[in-house]
């Protein structure tokens, strides 16, 4: 419990610090678009405008490359703490379904005299066991579902397949009727020699 309150309040620095370090960075984007326009107006007025527009552009490149790879950092830092967080979730519900399963396993232990005494209280187990049969029959009857729809998709794609090359002979047909029945034309009377 203190673990996850000391690193609960980690985080919420590091996000802080990141917040700030943010605003720093949008602010030098700010001061580097700024410039940029100054320069892009003061290039207007000269003779050759594309020469100027190229430099300026160059050195607002050149500007904002230390500021992306900043923010870069800080956006891969953002993504690390997000999936640490999502481990730690997942670990977290982990530990409680396994220590559930532990306290279900000892209590059936503790009192296998007193299930056979009290048929009450062997319920819980059968449910447990029906539970874990249901679970299995899902699995098999998705396992199935998904067989059949693996089936039907393969059968669906003989069937294209097999239009396809229906498709293609009727083509291949058509283009040899074409040829067949297309006579050469006669040579023209200037193309006859003498």
């Amino acid at each position: 419990m203190k673990s996850s309150l000391l690193m609960l309040v980690a985080l919420l620095s590091l996000q802080v610090q990141a917040a700030t370090e943010r605003e720093q960075l949008r602010a030098q984007r700010q001061q580097i678009e700024a410039s940029f326009s100054a320069a892009m107006r003061e290039c207007s007025a000269k003779f050759q405008i594309t020469d100027c527009e190229l430099a300026a552009k160059a050195q607002r490149r050149t500007a904002l490359q230390p500021v992306l790879k900043q923010e870069q950092a800080l956006d891969l830092a953002e993504r690390q703490q997000r999936a640490q967080a999502q481990r730690d979730r997942v670990a977290a519900k982990q530990q409680a379904k396994e220590q559930e399963a532990r306290e279900l396993a000892a209590r059936a232990a503790s009192a296998p005299a007193a299930a056979a005494s009290r048929p009450l209280q062997a319920e819980p187990s059968k449910a447990v066991a029906s539970a874990a049969l249901t679970s299995r029959q899902d699995a098999a009857a998705a396992r199935a579902l998904a067989a059949s729809e693996a089936e039907q998709a393969r059968q669906a794609s003989l069937r294209r397949i097999k239009a396809a090359k229906a498709h293609e002979k009727e083509v291949l047909a058509r283009e040899a009727a074409r040829t067949k029945r297309a006579a050469p034309l006669p040579l023209p009377a200037s193309a006859v020699r003498r």
